[in-house]
């Protein structure tokens, strides 16, 4: 079981994320906001974090297309976390878009609506890397 840190702002997403990680008995986290996400990593760090790329910097905030891209660039940049795997999820993943999102620390990229298939197997891929 991993604890793994679910950012995201959208209600149907995370409910959908919740279930498919609970079901393989993971600890789920949720944070919408880079600002949330930060906290959260700094409360208690993750094993593993899946981040969306368009969430807003605040809770309230109008979207930041690029609130995940900021998070993970902080996530990356601080010594105690660096080492976290983050996998960018985002609706819009062209490959420079994808290019852009590796570029930023994140060390996979998938792709909505998600191949849940795909999905966990990144995760695990992963999460055994970590351990």
């Amino acid at each position: 079981m991993a604890r793994i840190l679910v950012v995201e702002d959208e209600a149907m997403n995370i409910e959908i994320l919740t279930r498919l990680l609970s079901r393989y008995r993971h600890d789920v986290v949720v944070a919408s906001s880079r600002h949330d996400a930060i906290a959260a990593v700094q409360a208690t760090p993750p094993d593993l974090i899946l981040m969306d790329i368009g969430i807003p910097n605040a809770e309230g905030e109008t979207l930041n297309d690029r609130g995940g891209l900021e998070a993970t660039r902080w996530i990356k940049a601080n010594e105690a976390t660096r080492m976290i795997p983050i996998i960018a999820v985002s609706a819009s993943a062209m490959l420079d878009e994808k290019k852009q999102f590796i570029e930023a620390g994140c060390d996979d990229v998938q792709s909505k609506p998600f191949d849940f298939t795909a999905l966990i197997n990144t995760i695990n891929t992963h999460l055994a890397r970590k351990a």
